[in-house]
């Protein structure tokens, strides 16, 4: 996961993954269905993108 997300794997990869998946959501980047479906739009979110 740490590779897909583009992150070290020493560091805090669910963290981040939550707070990339959250904050997105929140700002209405993306629907809870990208994140259901993993979506491409989802993929770039988590990325950093």
């Amino acid at each position: 996961m740490a590779k897909l997300m583009n992150v070290s794997p020493r560091g805090n990869v669910a963290r981040i993954y939550c707070t990339r998946a959250f904050n997105d959501i929140t700002s209405g980047r993306i629907t809870y269905h990208d994140f259901q479906s993993r979506s491409p739009k989802f993929i770039r979110v988590i990325q950093g993108r």
